[in-house]
């Protein structure tokens, strides 16, 4: 209301345009092992199809640190039957799993009988201690390895966890 009594407006005035303007270019932002994209064709471009492996492929060698100290290299692993379940902290159809699980694990002899069993933190961005500190919070007995790059969910085909794999002697799923 303005002075005298006479009215008073407010102009608001939005800007509307969904996509900045083209002839500017967007820097590219990354967010741990995740690219932000200015426009949906960005996006699709950013894409890359995983494909999941299948049973009768080599499994993609790797060497990460495992929560309990130490490196596992798969190959090295070669002559036993290795289970990998991929798993993150987040993760409840995870921890659902967990008590199938750990009976896999005692069932053979804790990684002693021929069938070798571990979990693969693929969320945390390889940080070790952190992951290290929550794994011996849990109830649980079998070791847990550690990644610092998405390389493993793109070589393994990994779109969701979580995921458990089962590695012949021979090293094939």
């Amino acid at each position: 209301v303005a002075a005298g009594g006479g009215e008073s407006r407010i102009v608001v005035a939005y800007d509307t345009r969904v996509v900045p303007d083209p002839r500017t270019p967007t820097p590219q932002i990354l967010i741990g092992d995740r690219t932000v994209v200015s426009t949906v064709e960005a996006l699709m471009r950013e894409t890359k199809t995983r494909e999941r492996l299948k049973v009768g492929d080599r499994a993609p060698d790797f060497t990460l640190p495992s929560t309990s100290g130490g490196t596992v290299t798969l190959s090295s692993l070669r002559g036993s039957t290795v289970v990998l379940d991929f798993w993150a902290r987040w993760c409840g159809p995870w921890r659902a799993g967990l008590p199938d699980i750990q009976r896999l694990y005692e069932a053979p002899g804790r990684n002693e009988g021929g069938v070798l069993v571990y979990g693969v933190n693929v969320q945390d961005g390889g940080k070790l201690k952190r992951v290290r500190a929550f794994w011996s919070g849990q109830q649980l007995e079998f070791p847990s390895l550690v990644t610092a790059s998405a390389e493993i969910n793109r070589q393994w085909g990994l779109d969701g966890i979580p995921v458990t794999v089962v590695i012949g002697p021979d090293g094939t799923v």
